[in-house]
Order: C-alpha cells, then sequence, then structure tokens
C-alpha cells in the first residue's frame, strides 16, 4: 500500500463541534536517525467527521476526527498529514511526518499570549508551565 492510499480515506458523516476544541499541529522531521520537532500551531477544530479507514491489511474501520483549516482548506487530520508529510522521501532528503494533538476545551492552549506561556484559555497555568 503507498502513503498515498494509507492516507486516502472516506468521510461518511460530519457534526458540529462545541467551541474551544482545538488541534495543534507540529512536524517532525527525521534526518541521520534524529528527529527534531518544528514549531507548534493551534487550529479550531470546525466540525467532527465520521471517516472510513482502510489499514494497510484492507481492514475497513471508522474512526472520528476533527476537520479544521489547515491555512488553505478544510481538512481531517488524516488528509493534512497525507498532504503535509513525507514518509517516503527521496534518498538524501529527510523524513517529515505531522504530529496532530486535539485538545478538549478545558485544557486549550491560549496563543494570544505573546511572550509564549502555556496557559489554558481561561488564563490559569497548565502543568506545563515554565514560567
Amino acid at each position: 500500500m503507498s502513503s498515498w492510499e494509507r492516507f486516502n480515506n472516506r468521510i461518511l458523516s460530519i457534526t458540529s463541534a462545541e467551541p474551544g476544541w482545538q488541534v495543534e499541529t507540529q512536524t517532525l522531521t527525521t534526518e541521520n536517525g534524529r528527529t527534531t520537532a518544528g514549531e507548534t500551531t493551534t487550529l479550531p477544530v470546525i466540525v467532527w467527521a465520521v471517516v472510513e479507514v482502510t489499514d494497510r491489511d484492507d481492514t475497513t474501520y471508522t474512526r472520528v476526527e476533527p476537520v479544521f483549516n489547515d491555512g488553505s482548506s478544510l481538512v481531517t487530520a488524516t488528509e493534512c498529514r497525507r498532504l503535509h508529510s513525507d514518509v517516503e522521501p527521496e534518498p538524501g532528503n529527510p523524513k517529515e511526518v505531522i504530529r496532530i494533538k486535539v485538545i478538549p476545551p478545558g485544557d486549550a492552549v491560549s496563543t494570544a499570549d505573546p511572550v509564549g506561556s502555556i496557559r489554558r484559555a481561561d488564563g490559569t497555568p497548565t502543568a506545563k508551565e515554565t514560567r
């Protein structure tokens, strides 16, 4: 199964997302056996999609995925990975994989803080806060 087929899933239905749900995306680059993490981007979940997935062994099942705007279009998490990952790079090029983390409303990270401290949307610090 090619990487294109691996990410080629089908949306069966959608439903609205409650306000506050977000996804955090990050590019992980592996080169010479060393993986580095790029900057994270936090985006609001627009809707939830029931997606039909086919595994490498041709097993088919459904799962729920967030749908968000990746900067150019509305995409499911799987579609975002397909569009922005390079899991089978040409020799000499790094492998790039998109990591997507779903953040529930109570744990949503505010992206408005210019100094970059990590806080919930309500302004309270998370366990990750280092300042």
